[in-house]
C-alpha cells in the first residue's frame, strides 16, 4: 500500500496536560509533563495523565491526511406543540463582548473553578446558565498504546437555559515550594487556534500539532470555526487552591486557555451532544456523548444571538466535487491524477490535459534530530491562463502483490480516517486507532477546503490496474485503486498566487507535511 500525503498547515497539541472534556469532574487532576519543567493539567479524573511518549507507528503502509475545521452550520430545533414557531438551536455567537452577561474567558474561569472543586450534576445549575458536567472516561482499549478515552453521561437538564461546555483546555498550575518548579506557562495560541501558524505550537518534543475538536448537537456539527471559540489564555486574579497537593506536587490552578461554547436554550425533550477531541501525536483521543433530557422548569432564559456558521454549498474557488468539469467529476479527476502520477508525472501530459495536475514538492525534514517529523517543501509552478487545476490533498493507494509474496490485495481504509463526519473509531492503521487526519489549506491567505467531508472521495478503482515496471521492495506489483481528499480549483486570475497545504498525519504519530506552491498565471 502506498500512502501519499501532500500537506501543510495545521497542528496538534501534544505532550500536553490540558483540562479535557473527557475526564470525570469529581476526581483529582492528572498531569502530563511537557518538557522543560513545565506541567499542566487534565482536569478531572479518567483523563490520561503522565508522560505520553511518542505517537504510535502506523503499520506497513502508512497513513493519510488531515482535516481542518468544517461542517454544517447551527442546528435547527423542533417546533413546539400546536404549530408554534421553531426555536433555532445552536451555539451562542462567540464574537459578542459578553455572552449572557460575561465574556467567554470569564465563563471558562467560573467553569474550571467549579469543576476543580468537585462540581457535578448536583450543583450544575448556576441560575441563568447550566454547567455541563463531564463524563467519567474509560480507555476503549487498555492494550492499545494510544489513550482512546470514551465517556457517556445521561443527564436531565433545564429546558430553555443555556448550557456552558468547554471542549478542551490547558490549565496552568503552581507547585509546592520544595519542588523548586516554576509556575506553568501557557502554550502558544496556535496549539488551539488552527488559523495561526502551526509551527509556533511547540510542546515538549512535538511541533506543529494543535488540538482539534468536533462537536455535534442533535447530529449536526456546531462550533465549526474552532478559532472563534478559543478564549486565549486568561490568568485568574484569584488562583484556585487545591484542597490537597496533587500526586505530582501541584497546589493551585492559576489560569486556563479554553475552547468553549455556550449551547443556547434547548427546547424540552431529548437531545444528544458529542465531543471528539483529537490529541494526535500525544496518542490521546476523547470521545464523549451526553444524552440530555431537557425538562421544562418554568421561565426560560432569553436566548442570545446564535453563531452564524453556515458554509456555502461549494466553497469559493473550488469546483463542486459532484459536478462535471471538463467532462469528469472531481473523484474521476482524482483517479486521472494518480494514473498520471504513478506512470511518471509527465509534464507534457499535464499540459495537454484540460485540467492541469499540480506536481508535488520534494519535502525535507526541517529537523532530522527531532523525534517529530516535519516535512516541508516548496514548488514554483506556472499554470496556463483559464485552466483549472487538480490537487490531491492526501491519498491512500491500494496495491496488489506478486504471486510469490502470497500477500492479499490491499483493502480500503475506513472512511473515518479521512472524513471527520464519520465515526473515527473505525479508523485503525497498525497500532494507531481513532485518528482522522487533519488538513489546513489556504489560497492567497484565505482558508479553503473548510468542509473536508465534502471533498473526501471514497475508494475508486483503477481500470485497468496500473502495472509497475518492477515489483517494489515490499513486493507490490500494481496500483489497483485510490481513496482520499482532493480538490479541483477553478482557473485563477493572472498574477502570482500562493497555495499552502498543511497535513497533520494523525495515524503516523508525530508527522506533519507543510508544503507551499507559488503559482504564476500569465
Amino acid at each position: 500500500m502506498k500512502n501519499w500525503i501532500l500537506g501543510a498547515s495545521a497542528a496538534l497539541l501534544a505532550a500536553s496536560a490540558c483540562g479535557l472534556v473527557g475526564c470525570s469532574s469529581d476526581s483529582e487532576a492528572t498531569t502530563a509533563t511537557t518538557g522543560g519543567g513545565t506541567t499542566a493539567t487534565t482536569t478531572g479524573a479518567g483523563g490520561a495523565g503522565g508522560d505520553t511518549g511518542s505517537g504510535g507507528n502506523t503499520g506497513a503502509g502508512g497513513d493519510t491526511g488531515s482535516g481542518g475545521n468544517t461542517g454544517a452550520g447551527g442546528v435547527g430545533g423542533a417546533g413546539g406543540a400546536g404549530g408554534a414557531p421553531q426555536l433555532k438551536i445552536g451555539v451562542a455567537d462567540p464574537t459578542q463582548a459578553t455572552v449572557h452577561g460575561k465574556a467567554m474567558g470569564d465563563w471558562a474561569e467560573d467553569y474550571w473553578k467549579w469543576a476543580l472543586g468537585g462540581g457535578s450534576d448536583k450543583d450544575a445549575d448556576h441560575g441563568d446558565v447550566y454547567f455541563l458536567p463531564l463524563p467519567s472516561a474509560t480507555d476503549l482499549d487498555p492494550n492499545d498504546p494510544n489513550a482512546i478515552l470514551t465517556g457517556a453521561l445521561p443527564l436531565d437538564v433545564p429546558a430553555g437555559k443555556p448550557i456552558l461546555m468547554p471542549l478542551v483546555a490547558w490549565t496552568t498550575e503552581r507547585y509546592k515550594a520544595d519542588l523548586n518548579l516554576p509556575d506553568d506557562q501557557p502554550v502558544d495560541d496556535s496549539c488551539f487556534d488552527p488559523s495561526l501558524d502551526k509551527r509556533d505550537c511547540v510542546v515538549g518534543d512535538t511541533k506543529g500539532a494543535p488540538v482539534y475538536t468536533w462537536l455535534t448537537l442533535d447530529g449536526k456539527q456546531v462550533a465549526v470555526d474552532q478559532s472563534s471559540f478559543y478564549t486565549g489564555y486568561k490568568a485568574w486574579a484569584t488562583p484556585f487552591d487545591y484542597a490537597a497537593p496533587s500526586d505530582y506536587g501541584s497546589i493551585a490552578a492559576l489560569g486556563a486557555q479554553t475552547v468553549i461554547v455556550m449551547i443556547e436554550s434547548l427546547p424540552a425533550g431529548p437531545h444528544t451532544v458529542t465531543n471528539y477531541v483529537d490529541y494526535g501525536p500525544m496518542g490521546f483521543f476523547f470521545d464523549n456523548t451526553w444524552t440530555l433530557t431537557a425538562k421544562d422548569q418554568g421561565a426560560a432564559v432569553a436566548q442570545g444571538p446564535i453563531a452564524d456558521e453556515a458554509l456555502p454549498a461549494v466553497e469559493a474557488g473550488l469546483a463542486d466535487p459532484t459536478a462535471k468539469v471538463e467532462g469528469k467529476t472531481s473523484p474521476e479527476w482524482f483517479v486521472e491524477y494518480w494514473r498520471w502520477m504513478l506512470t511518471g508525472a509527465d509534464e507534457a501530459a499535464s499540459k495537454a490535459s484540460p485540467v492541469a495536475f499540480l506536481a508535488l514538492p520534494q519535502g525535507e525534514d526541517t529537523d532530522p534530530s527531532d523525534t517529530a517529523t516535519w516535512m516541508k517543501g516548496h514548488l514554483d509552478v506556472t499554470l496556463d491562463k483559464g485552466k483549472p487545476f487538480f490537487l490531491p490533498v492526501v491519498a491512500w493507494i491500494l496495491e496488489s502483490y506478486t504471486a510469490e509474496s502470497k500477500i492479499q490485495d490491499d483493502l480500503p481504509l475506513s472512511d473515518g480516517c479521512y472524513d471527520p463526519a464519520v465515526d473515527p473509531r473505525g479508523c485503525a492503521i497498525g497500532d494507531r486507532k481513532f485518528d482522522t487526519n487533519r488538513i489546513y489549506l489556504t489560497l492567497d491567505g484565505k482558508q479553503i477546503l473548510a468542509n473536508q467531508s465534502a471533498f473526501y472521495f471514497e475508494p475508486q478503482s483503477f481500470t485497468p490496474a496500473i502495472d509497475y515496471p518492477a515489483p517494489t521492495d515490499y513486493q507490490s506489483d500494481a496500483a489497483i485503486g485510490c481513496q482520499g481528499v482532493g480538490l479541483l480549483v477553478e482557473p485563477l486570475a493572472s498574477g502570482t498566487h500562493e497555495l499552502t497545504l498543511f497535513v497533520d498525519v494523525g495515524t503516523l504519530g508525530k508527522f506533519v507535511y507543510d508544503n507551499t506552491w507559488t503559482l504564476t498565471v500569465p
